[in-house]
């Protein structure tokens, strides 16, 4: 995730690498801040872009993992923030969108200086914010949880006056705003349309990285609109070679919990059997607990689901020990254990018998498991192994 960042802030302002893509290092990023607590460099004719652009090299100094935030004297941050709070008049819309996104990333919850950027949002540049000046507004809101009732009907009522009737926010722009109003607890009925329709059509730009955003978003509120979640699901399909393991058992997941169309389910399924010897203890326990609760041969109709519980259990078969060994997730080890082999335990394809006959000896080792949410687990896997004479 880091690495994203770094690659990320290697330089907000001019993407192609500007003046021959030159670095700075750590320790001239940190002077940049040192410089901006000179308050006669913040004048009314001032170039903000540039002192902009100064600010940010003290946040990728921050995200490069080799300064901190407490190592850099706090009189030169809380200057250079006064110095901002001073200047706020003069900046144009994109400049103070761009002023907000740094606030948001180094967490800055300066209270005189973030109810300055509102009001001066509210009165004076709400006209000229682009749809990207309002997705950076509306971030850097929830990373400092800015929840002003006046300054976000502005940026609401600037997105249904001033954006939608010629304009559209772009796939990862959209994403941050759409979020931002979910989590805080924003957005009037009028934004429902414009915004589900939006997205819908920019669904085929969204990267991975959106989509996962997204679904997390969609599971919080409990429904997605129906062309959204069509052309979401393709765009899934589409980069389905770019998923990892615990990406495929988000999608797949959320295709089954969503009825998508039996097409795109397929897709990844096929995904998911080519890609098994990638997967954690923690993915199989996911995807195979989703199926058995969740999965319905008359309402999903996809292809590959007992061919996916087949190829899971030849690959528990082999590999058991050493996935239990290497489980890193909330649950304990032998807990997402037990989900993977009672939700294989569901279906009818129970074929390797050493398997089960082994784990059978290990239930009886593990009375820890018979609590409240695994009980009804261990109960039904001995009553099935039982049957089988294994138990």
């Amino acid at each position: 995730m880091l690495r994203i960042l770094r690659r990320f802030f290697a330089n907000p302002f001019n993407p192609r690498g500007g003046q021959g893509g030159q670095r700075k290092n750590p320790s001239q990023r940190i002077a940049s801040l040192a410089m901006l607590k000179d308050e006669s460099l913040f004048t009314e004719n001032s170039n903000y872009n540039e002192l902009l652009s100064k600010f940010f090299d003290y946040c990728k100094a921050i995200w490069s993992g080799k300064e901190k935030l407490q190592e850099t004297p706090s009189y030169d941050l809380q200057k250079t923030l006064s110095n901002w709070s001073k200047s706020i008049p003069f900046l144009n819309a994109s400049q103070v969108a761009k002023l907000s996104k740094i606030l948001g990333i180094l967490r800055v919850k300066d209270e005189n200086l973030w109810t300055k950027i509102e009001k001066h949002v509210q009165r004076k540049v709400f006209k000229d914010l682009s749809p990207k000046d309002i997705s950076e507004l509306a971030k850097s809101s929830l990373e400092c949880n800015r929840t002003s009732d006046a300054f976000w009907n502005t940026l609401e009522n600037t997105i249904i006056t001033r954006v939608y009737p010629t304009k559209r926010f772009e796939a990862s722009e959209l994403t941050d705003l759409l979020i931002s109003l979910i989590e805080l607890n924003k957005g009037n009925i009028e934004l429902n349309k414009p915004l589900n329709d939006n997205l819908a059509d920019c669904a085929g730009d969204l990267t991975i990285k959106d989509i996962i955003r997204l679904i997390f978003l969609f599971n919080k509120q409990g429904f997605v609109e129906d062309r959204v979640l069509k052309n979401i699901s393709k765009r899934c399909v589409e980069l389905k070679s770019e998923l990892d393991g615990t990406k495929l058992q988000q999608i797949i997941i959320f295709f089954i919990k969503n009825f998508v169309d039996p097409e795109y389910i397929t897709a990844i399924e096929e995904e998911i059997l080519s890609k098994i010897n990638i997967m954690t203890l923690n993915n199989l326990s996911m995807i195979t607990l989703h199926y058995a609760k969740y999965y319905s041969e008359s309402t999903h109709k996809s292809k590959h689901k007992n061919e996916i519980f087949i190829a899971i259990e030849k690959f528990m078969a082999k590999n058991k020990d050493s996935l239990v060994e290497n489980h890193k997730g909330t649950l304990l080890p032998e807990e997402a254990l037990l989900r993977v082999m009672w939700s294989l335990s569901t279906s009818d394809n129970m074929g390797s018998m050493r398997l089960w006959k082994n784990y059978a000896y290990e239930l009886d080792k593990k009375p820890s498991l018979m609590k409240i949410d695994n009980a009804f687990m261990v109960r039904d896997l001995k009553h099935k192994l039982a049957v089988l004479g294994l138990y």
